[in-house]
């Protein structure tokens, strides 16, 4: 049950987390390319374009990193990115590219014939390229598969038959995260919340990633599980008697669960047309090329899986949606406002630069554009906020507010045993701060006033939050409860 938020003060605290400086992880193969592409994905491309440079004579070279990365990298770049195209792993982060206005609108009979509806931004904005289905898996030899609910398998999974059988990834992998904000999407968040509950009920065992649950099955450490498909086909072409076989989910339902990893053109790019050239043969005459050396499945309906895949069967999939969003809005501000006028200690954070500076390790992973007014623009607070000159800022190298700060001492001179926490994004740094603050405080986290890239994200981790960290409540009780 929840409990009621005491107002005890200063005992009381609230931070505003400002976003962390953006990153990437990776580095341009060199200058002169006819096309650069920023890529979150990173199966095998370097064959793929090396078949679409044999064909049209354009050469391609491409910077490796994390997808919401990559975006924050080019909203800063803007004009003066070397991108031309932007390739995610993610439907919802393609939604949020096209909104944040770094993708150009494409105008192709090519695409639009090639690309399912569902899969693609119905202004042209990106495509998906290639599905990965997250469905259940097994071991033969101890289930069987008419056990399974065909209607709702994902949610069949709960039921005590499972109990001390399952193995599953935690709720800090996109995989889960991903799945999880669908099951939000289709049932509502209290049904996925049951959902979910229902299978940490059956002590599901958890792994650190999908080949580690794929082996774990086929040693008898666990009978079910919940992989990408394309993990499992790997397994197989290994080892063709590996012992796990996989049975679609849901298919007498809402159908199995995927996602796509797709991309669009960048805004502004001076070679727009042999980006989007690059685009439509990947959706046509590379789509095997693009999708077979994973094992993943071709988005393109008149193409065919690769064999082993093939093998599997036909199925149904739950339709992708991709229209999801998140940002942080006016509420933070209220929370703020009545953290002031209870006498509540109000702490605001922003990135630090000494998390870029040459000869960490860290700037390996975070490289950061030279532009000084780049870097004044990522770490200064939008003015909006109202800080006050007697209100810390926390200067932060890392996500979370406590880690290689003075943040906790801070709060531990001031006696606070309750930390409020607002702001943004909800899967990097608010999740990270409740991590670290969990220990130590009571943390209460505004719906309202918190925000992501994606909504689906910001949904999933929220989620996670009020599980296992603090209290996720609406921002009409925090305010009622700390005025």
């Amino acid at each position: 049950m929840r409990r009621p938020l005491a107002r005890t003060l200063p005992a009381l605290a609230t931070v505003l987390l400002a976003p962390l400086a953006l990153s990437g992880c990776g580095l341009l193969g060199g200058e002169g390319a006819d096309l650069q592409v920023y890529s979150a994905r990173h199966y095998d491309l370097e064959e793929a374009f090396a078949e679409f440079t044999a064909e049209t004579g354009l050469t391609v070279e491409f910077l490796y990193g994390d997808d919401a990365e990559l975006l924050e990298r080019l909203k800063a770049e803007g004009e003066d990115t070397p991108a031309d195209l932007f390739m995610t792993v993610d439907a919802g982060m393609l939604w949020n590219a096209g909104e944040q206005g770094v993708l150009e609108p494409v105008e192709s009979t090519v695409l639009d014939e090639a690309v399912p509806q569902d899969l693609r931004d119905p202004d042209g904005e990106w495509y998906g390229l290639a599905m990965r289905a997250r469905t259940v898996v097994y071991d033969p030899d101890a289930v069987d598969p008419a056990d399974f609910d065909a209607e709702d398998t994902y949610a069949g999974l709960g039921d005590p038959q499972w109990k001390g059988r399952i193995c599953m990834r935690d709720e800090t992998a996109s995989y889960t995260q991903s799945l999880v904000a669908s099951l939000i999407d289709l049932h509502g968040r209290e049904r996925a919340q049951e959902i979910v509950e229902s299978w940490v009920a059956n002590d599901v065992q958890i792994m650190s990633n999908d080949v580690e649950l794929l082996e774990a099955i086929d040693a008898g450490g666990c009978e079910v599980g919940i992989s990408n498909h394309y993990y499992l086909a790997r397994l197989l072409d290994e080892d063709p008697d590996f012992g796990v076989e996989l049975y679609w989910a849901s298919q007498d339902g809402a159908g199995t669960h995927v996602n796509i990893s797709g991309a669009g053109v960048v805004a502004g790019s001076p070679s727009s047309a042999e980006a989007q050239q690059l685009l439509e043969w990947l959706a046509t005459d590379g789509q095997s090329a693009f999708v077979d050396a994973n094992h993943e499945l071709p988005v393109n309906p008149d193409v065919e899986p690769e064999p082993l895949v093939a093998s599997f069967g036909e199925f149904e999939r739950m339709p992708v949606d991709a229209s999801a969003y998140g940002s942080l809005n006016g509420e933070a501000v209220e929370v703020l406002e009545a953290a002031r006028a209870a006498g509540a200690p109000v702490f605001f954070t922003t990135g630090s630069e000494d998390h870029v500076e040459p000869g960490r390790k860290a700037a390996i992973k975070f490289p950061y554009p030279p532009s000084r007014s780049v870097r004044d623009r990522e770490f200064t607070l939008d003015p909006r906020l109202g800080r006050r000159s007697d209100e810390p800022v926390i200067a932060k190298p890392y996500d979370s507010s406590f880690k290689g700060t003075n943040f906790g001492n801070q709060l531990h001179n001031l006696g606070v045993d309750t930390l409020v926490v607002t702001g943004c994004s909800t899967s990097h740094c608010v999740r990270a701060t409740c991590v670290d603050a969990t220990e130590e405080y009571r943390v209460i986290v505004p719906r309202e006033a918190v925000g992501d890239r994606c909504e689906l994200l910001h949904e999933v981790h929220l989620f996670n939050i009020d599980i296992r960290m603090g209290d996720v409540m609406p921002i009409a009780e925090v305010l009622a409860a700390i005025e």
